[in-house]
Formats: C-alpha cells, structure tokens, sequence
C-alpha cells in the first residue's frame, strides 16, 4: 500500500508514517482509497479513534462509522463525475462531524483516493445545516439522477467536453456508449414482477458494475437510457464494454415479454470513438453524442440486443 500511496503523491514511502502527511491539520484528517481503506490518517483522527495511527493503515472507514461504505459510494460518484462533493454529516466515535473530501488523482486525471478532513459540528450548526439542506439538495440534482443515483444528461455533456479537452493530441483515445432498453416503453410488469423503476436501476447497476475504472463514468441521459464515458478506451475496448453491459443484462432475465423474439428484457448499444483531440470540444461532443444516437438507433432497427459501433474524424 506504501507503493501505491506513493506513486500517487509523488513521495519515497518511508515518509507516509500516520499522521506525517497530515499533521499540518489540528482536525481529524485521513486519506482513504477507493474501496474505504484508510491510507493515511493524521494524529487527530487517530486521538479521536484512540488507537495507534498504525493500526488504522488499511482498515475500513465503515469500522468506525455505519454508513462509511455508502458515504465513500456516493463521494466517488460525484468526484468521478467532476462535481464537488456535498459536506457530508458524519458520527465518530459518538460524536457529530462534516466531512469536506477533495480528490487525489494520478497522472492520468483518475480519482484513487480522497483525502478527508473533519469538522466538529455543535447543535446549533447541525441545525442549521439542516435547514440548508433542501437548497443542497436542490444543487446537487442539477447533476445527479433521482432515480438511479448516477449522474444525469446534463453532467454526461459537461464530462464528454470536458474529457474532449483533456484527450492528447495524439495516440489515445475517447469512447461513448450509449445502451437503451429494447421496446421499453411498451413494457408492462407482471403482478409479481420487476416494476418499470426497478428495471432502470437494475440496468444502471449493471452498466456502473461493468465499466467499474477510476476515469469511467456511467450517466441516465435518458428515460431507459444511458451514457457510458470511457477515458483511453479504442473502439475495440468500447465495443467490449458495450458487449459486456448487453451479455449482463441479458443476464438478469428479466421477463419481456413484449418484446418479439425474446422472453428476457434486453439492451442495444451505440459506440463512437475519437483519436484526435478536436478544435472545438462542444461541437465535438455534440457530434459525438448525435453519432452515438445514430448508432444506437441503427441497433435497434436491425434488431436489438446488438451492438452498433463508428470511428468520428477529428475537428
């Protein structure tokens, strides 16, 4: 872990002793990496566990506070999308925090960890946090989804240009996946089956769980429709993580039975790739999305449950 920690911060392993990154904070400060593994933690935080800095090294952030495993969840959900992550409110070792997390990436832009910092919160913050909360809420759907938890339309186009601007000028490669439920509008739950919700969050897991990559970014575009941004992927590596969502949806073996020649509910994918970074990365985005709509769109005339993939030149 010392390796990896170091390859991120740039520093010989020998200095990443507890508390030596951090103790130039007097709060309770950590680092921890995607999974909820403290990788670092300041002198603060181990006072406020009352263990040894040491003996908090690799161990889960959800050891010590209940929801830890579903807060690193959602942080990474924002961060791998590019928004600021909320303060979140947060007990330690009973008493109330507001977690402000920042990213740390590596050299190519992915988010590996998060680095944490603790702020005591008294009665009167806690309640007044409280009534911020719908307003921050508010903000926050402007990027996320309601329903599946992933980020919406909107933070899908804002992280395709951003990535557009990022993509070397040349020798790599951005993909977009588009997938969408076959014939879904026409689908009816049976009295004992998997509602029309259910099914969108089913297929938002599987896509999340399929293109799983720090720089991977899965988005609802889309009432049964979604965006899958992969960073230093060619078409070949799209076309396999479009064939992989499709063959794990299949998988699910949800009945469809609206839709001929199936008896499972099934998804089609539309691929395009880029080599070149564009002049211009809106109009570059736009093309791409329009191309990947038309790719998606062909799939399902020719079909469904396939997968259809272009080249776009770049601009």
């Amino acid at each position: 872990m010392s390796d990896s920690l170091s390859a991120v911060l740039g520093s010989p392993p020998e200095t990443l002793h507890p508390g030596g990154l951090l103790d130039a904070d007097d709060k309770p400060a950590l680092m921890v990496d995607r999974q909820g593994r403290h990788m670092v933690v300041n002198a603060a935080f181990a006072r406020l566990l009352g263990l040894p800095g040491m003996a908090l090294i690799g161990r889960r952030l959800e050891e010590f506070t209940p929801d830890g495993g579903a807060m690193v969840e959602r942080g990474l959900r924002y961060l791998d999308a590019g928004i600021a992550v909320p303060e979140q409110e947060v007990v330690i070792a009973g008493r109330r925090y507001l977690g402000a997390v920042v990213p740390v990436r590596d050299e190519h832009r992915r988010v590996v960890a998060g680095l944490v910092r603790l702020t005591s919160i008294g009665e009167g913050v806690f309640r007044t946090r409280r009534r911020e909360l719908p307003a921050e809420i508010q903000r926050q759907r402007k990027w996320m989804d309601p329903l599946t938890g992933l980020p919406n339309a909107r933070c899908c186009a804002a992280k395709l240009a951003r990535e557009l601007v990022l993509l070397p000028r040349s020798g790599d490669a951005l993909s977009l996946v588009l997938v969408e439920l076959d014939d879904f509008r026409s689908y009816e739950a049976p009295a004992d089956g998997v509602t029309a919700e259910d099914c969108v969050r089913l297929v938002a897991e599987t896509a999340a769980g399929v293109a799983h990559r720090p720089a991977d970014l899965v988005c609802r575009v889309g009432e049964s429709r979604f965006g899958t941004i992969l960073p230093h992927t060619d078409a070949a590596g799209a076309v396999r993580v479009a064939e992989r969502i499709r063959l794990a949806v299949r998988g699910l073996s949800i009945a469809a039975g609206h839709v001929p020649g199936t008896s499972v509910l099934t998804v089609s994918a539309g691929v395009v790739t880029v080599t070149t970074r564009p002049l211009r990365a809106r109009d570059q985005r736009d093309a791409m999305l329009a191309l990947a709509s038309q790719a998606l769109a062909q799939a399902q005339t020719q079909g469904t449950d396939q997968c259809v993939a272009h080249v776009l030149a770049g601009t």
